[in-house]
C-alpha cells in the first residue's frame, strides 16, 4: 500500500506502526461501517497530537458510538460522553464503575499531554462547558484551520460556570507565564430572549475572567446547538422524522426538534463556514486566530536572523 503525506508517496511500512495502524483501522471501517464500535488502546504509537484525532475519525464510522480502553487518563477525559475505571479486588473480582468529571483544571492540563501537543504547533487552550461542547466545536475549529492550534478543555458542566471557579482558573493561569495569556474560555448564554439579563451565574464566571486576563465569550444566541441551521441538520440526522434547527433563543427539546442534543456533533460535522459566518461565533473563532498568527508573527525568527 502507497500511503501519500504531505504529497510525498511513501510505503506503509515506512510510516511507523502507530500510523500504519491508523491508516489500517480506518480502511477497515471505512469498509464495514460498523453501527458500534469496540476498540482496545487505539492510541498506542501515536503522538498526542494525532491521538483525538484517530479517535474521532473511528467515531465518525459507527452510526451507533464506540467504546474504547485506554491508559490515557487524559485522553479519555477530553474525547469521550463518560469514563469508567476497572480495579482489581481480592479472589479474581474485578470492580467497575464512574470516575469523577470534575478533576483540577491544572491535573487536566498535564493528563492530556498538553505540552507534547505545544511541539507540534498548538498554542492555546480552550476552554468550553461541556464534553458536547468538545466534540460539537472540533470539526468547527477545523473550519479555520484551528483543529490542531487549539486543545480544548470540558470545564464538566454548567455547574462549572460561576464565580467559584477563581481559584481553578488562578491554578491554571499560573502554568502559563506568557503577558498575553493562551486562555479562551467560550460558555452559552442560555438566554431565552434577546432582551433577557444575562445570569448572575454566568456574570460572576466572566468577571473571574477578565480579572485573571482570561478572553472570555458568552455566546449571543441560547446555546452553542442554537448555530446549527436547519441543512446541517437535515444532514446530521438523515434517518430521523423532518428534524428542524433550533430557534436563536430556544432550548433544546426532543420532541420539539426531532434530534437529541447529546448527537449534535453529528449535524455540527456538516456545517459551513457560510452558515456561521457574520455571527458572534464566527467571529470568536477569527479572533483566536488572529491572536495565534500574532503570537507566530512575534515568535518566527527573520530572515536576517535565519
Amino acid at each position: 500500500m502507497i500511503v501519500v503525506a504531505n504529497r510525498v508517496p511513501y510505503n506503509l511500512h515506512e510510516m511507523g506502526s502507530g500510523f500504519t495502524q491508523f491508516v489500517l483501522t480506518l480502511g477497515n471501517l471505512a469498509a464495514k461501517r460498523p453501527s458500534f464500535i469496540l476498540i482496545d488502546e487505539p492510541e498506542l504509537n501515536l503522538h498526542p497530537s494525532m491521538q483525538r484525532d484517530l479517535l474521532q475519525s473511528i467515531e465518525s464510522f459507527a452510526s451507533k458510538g464506540m467504546l474504547f480502553a485506554t491508559h490515557n487518563f487524559g485522553l479519555a477525559r477530553g474525547s469521550t460522553d463518560q469514563i469508567f475505571g476497572l480495579r482489581a479486588l481480592p479472589n479474581s473480582v474485578t470492580d467497575i464503575g464512574p470516575i469523577s468529571d470534575c478533576p483540577r483544571l491544572a491535573s487536566v492540563v498535564g493528563e492530556m499531554g498538553y505540552w507534547a501537543y505545544r511541539q507540534v504547533g498548538a498554542s492555546a487552550l480552550l476552554l468550553v462547558e461541556g464534553k458536547g461542547d468538545v466534540r460539537m466545536l472540533q470539526p468547527m475549529l477545523r473550519l479555520y484551520d484551528l483543529e490542531h492550534k487549539i486543545v480544548m478543555i470540558a470545564l464538566g458542566g454548567s455547574n462549572y460556570i460561576s464565580g467559584d471557579a477563581e481559584d481553578q482558573l488562578a491554578e491554571l493561569c499560573r502554568l502559563f507565564p506568557e503577558v498575553d495569556k493562551p486562555i479562551f474560555t467560550l460558555i452559552d448564554s442560555e438566554l431565552t430572549s434577546a432582551e433577557a439579563d444575562p445570569l448572575p451565574s454566568r456574570q460572576d464566571f466572566r468577571d473571574v475572567c477578565v480579572r485573571l486576563d482570561i478572553t472570555c465569550h458568552t455566546l449571543e444566541r441560547h446555546s452553542l446547538e442554537s448555530y446549527l441551521t436547519d441543512e446541517s441538520i437535515r444532514r446530521g440526522f438523515p434517518n430521523n422524522d423532518k428534524p428542524r434547527a433550533l430557534g436563536h433563543f430556544e432550548p433544546h427539546d426532543l420532541m420539539e426538534c426531532g434530534w437529541k442534543k447529546k448527537m449534535a456533533y453529528l449535524a455540527a460535522r456538516e456545517i459551513s463556514l457560510d452558515d456561521i459566518s457574520g455571527t458572534d461565533l464566527d467571529d470568536f473563532l477569527r479572533s483566536i486566530s488572529d491572536f495565534l498568527n500574532s503570537i507566530n508573527t512575534v515568535t518566527q525568527p527573520s530572515t536576517s536572523e535565519v
